[in-house]
């Protein structure tokens, strides 16, 4: 995560270490790869055995992720670049939103079973509702809202089981102080769908707690660094179009 601080209102017009960086770059190519590379084969040389990725790009924190830790711990800093993804979803609208929407469901039902129309009682005050049940249907009606992007004026079952499916169901998300997931599972029934709130630690595997509805972090290939004699050839359709990996 990078700051630009500056105290003049021209940072353009400041002085800089390298005029052209793009040129320094070209002519340090060879001192940069060398650095880098030292780099990710000390992570390599280093790495835990049975270690198991972190992140959602799994591939990308074995190779490049793991080796930028294990060196900056080398000189007494600590990088993780779970926390370090995670602080930049926390900046990601449409995740706070998802986030403070479980948070305030799960606050309602707990881990009991509900219903759409569950949901659209709870979020329509009615004439004797106390002042905190009223608090709380405009607290779930905003967080709905806010996934939408526009104030859920008349919801039905119909309407607010359309967004559930489309917007909160089988998408994890941080609640709390981050370190618990909470996800959104639904089964369908014969009369109505219900839905039911799965929480779960930050460390949990939650792939023997999954669903067609949930998403799994399982990624077995990642058992062994690429390059490990104990790895599967890898499948071209395990590399991504454009970057490092294309030829």
């Amino acid at each position: 995560m990078l700051a630009l601080n500056v105290n003049r209102p021209d940072p353009e017009n400041r002085t800089f270490a390298h005029a052209d960086p793009l040129a320094w770059t070209q002519a340090n190519r060879p001192k940069i790869v060398r650095a880098l590379y030292t780099l990710l084969i000390a992570g390599a040389l280093n790495r835990p055995k049975q270690q198991e990725g972190k992140t959602r790009f799994k591939t990308w924190w074995s190779l490049v992720g793991w080796p930028m830790e294990y060196a900056a711990g080398l000189i007494g800093t600590t990088v993780n670049c779970t926390e370090l993804m995670r602080a930049g979803e926390v900046e990601d609208e449409e995740a706070s939103a998802v986030s403070a929407a479980l948070t305030i469901m799960l606050e309602r039902w707990g881990d009991c079973v509900f219903t759409s129309m569950d949901v659209v009682k709870a979020m329509t005050p009615g004439m004797q509702m106390e002042d905190a049940a009223t608090a709380r249907a405009d607290a779930i009606a905003d967080a709905l809202g806010e996934l939408v992007g526009k104030r859920l004026d008349r919801p039905t079952a119909r309407s607010i089981g359309k967004l559930l499916s489309k917007r909160l169901v089988g998408r994890p998300a941080w609640i709390g102080d981050g370190q618990t997931v909470a996800t959104l599972k639904k089964s369908t029934g014969h009369n109505a769908n219900t839905y039911r709130i799965h929480v779960s630690a930050s460390g949990q595997n939650p792939v023997a707690n999954s669903s067609p509805n949930t998403l799994s972090f399982a990624d077995a290939w990642q058992k062994h660094s690429p390059h490990s004699p104990h790895s599967p050839p890898p499948d071209p359709g395990d590399f991504p179009a454009a970057g490092p990996w294309r030829r």
